[in-house]
């Protein structure tokens, strides 16, 4: 029996990488794997997404994450457990120092994996811009062109350093291998679906509905009901349904609000599932994303996606006119124009439902965790 430990720097707690890795947890136990699961803190008490009891779970005892006691500890936590590979499953720069360090002088194979961009998005660094106050956060605005430089360089100097310390460096897109020297280091593995698919045979409520944290600067909520507005007075019967919770729930209400903005409701926090299944229609206006986990999940059940291009694995869950809609970024008319396409013509949105849950086939968790084991068996 091989022995995998995946490191968290957050475990238990809530979000899209908890549940792919809690997935990917639960199908190596499936496989015949004995799995671990170290992190350094956990925001919940016990996991949000169901987790095979067999996977073991530990904490290590200090919150640097690289420190000289975590190093120590791991590295007894994999010698005593004869760990043979650890996938590390955050990419800074601390946490393969901890895990890299952790495993000298053994045979112990380490993979990192990448979740985001590889380069970031002039609009997240625009975000970190505004941070703090004063004359720091005057400067990084005054020289923003030179401040979007200096953190991709430190960006690039962190892949570099990934690589050196990784036996593989895993993407989620093939389409993120373009930022990065030629190294066969580097894989794609698309994420998991989050759920069994089971062919739809129902009715679907004329819905459209946006699923995420309600976090207004990378999600971009504001955006998303702008463009309802333009379309929601043509389509009466129809509602729009804003799936989840956040920091920003205040602001997108007084918005609504202030806007008359009609047939919109902010579901709070809870399970998803329920509306991908009833809704037609799933939109996206996120700032930036990796991978866009639910736009698979609205796929796999029959809800077809509409979501702005503002990152480049989107091709690869999208194809265009076929099962979805990909919408130029920040052009709120063309995305409110396939929107109102889409709501009027039923035999339209019939034929492209059926494609995006068939075309979802191919990210079952039986096939991406045969790309795994694949890769971890050429170690």
């Amino acid at each position: 029996m091989k022995n995998i430990l995946i490191f968290f720097r957050f475990f238990p707690s809530v979000g899209g990488t908890e549940r792919v890795f809690t997935i990917l947890a639960n199908s190596f136990i499936t496989n015949g794997y004995d799995v671990h699961i170290v992190s350094i803190e956990k925001s919940l008490d016990v996991p949000m997404f169901y987790l095979d009891k067999q996977v073991k779970c530990s904490i290590l005892p200090h919150k640097n994450v690289a420190c000289q006691e975590n190093i120590r500890t791991l590295h007894s936590y994999l010698i005593d457990n004869e760990i043979d590979y650890i996938i590390n499953n955050d990419s800074i720069k601390e946490a393969v120092k901890l895990c890299s360090e952790a495993k000298e002088n053994t045979n112990i194979k380490l993979v990192t994996i990448h979740h985001g961009d590889i380069v970031y998005k002039k609009e997240y660094i625009y975000l970190m811009a505004q941070q703090g106050s004063g004359l720091r956060r005057f400067l990084k605005n005054l020289f923003f062109p030179l401040y979007l430089k200096y953190q991709n360089h430190n960006r690039r100097k962190n892949h570099k350093f990934n690589l050196l310390k990784s036996d593989k460096y895993i993407l989620l897109s093939n389409t993120f291998k373009k930022y990065l020297p030629q190294n066969d280091k580097i894989m794609a593995i698309n994420n998991p679906l989050s759920y069994m698919r089971e062919e739809f045979n129902g009715t679907k409520e004329n819905m459209v509905i946006h699923v995420g944290r309600l976090s207004e600067p990378n999600k971009r909520v504001l955006l998303s009901l702008k463009i309802w507005a333009i379309v929601a007075d043509k389509h009466p019967d129809w509602k729009y349904y804003i799936v989840g919770d956040g920091e920003d729930r205040g602001l997108i209400e007084n918005f609504i609000q202030d806007n008359n903005i009609p047939n919109v409701v902010l579901t709070g926090k809870t399970e998803s599932l329920q509306y991908y299944k009833r809704a037609k229609i799933l939109i996206m206006t996120s700032a930036f994303e990796g991978w866009g986990l639910v736009i698979n999940e609205a796929m796999q059940n029959n809800c077809v996606p509409i979501v702005m291009y503002s990152f480049d694995s989107l091709p690869d869950i999208i194809a265009d006119q076929e099962n979805g809609f990909i919408s130029p970024n920040n052009d709120i008319e063309v995305f409110a124009d396939k929107l109102d396409r889409l709501m009027s013509d039923e035999m339209m949105w019939a034929d492209m439902s059926k494609k995006a849950y068939i075309s979802t086939a191919r990210f079952i968790p039986e096939n991406i965790i045969k790309q795994w084991i694949d890769m971890l068996n050429t170690l």
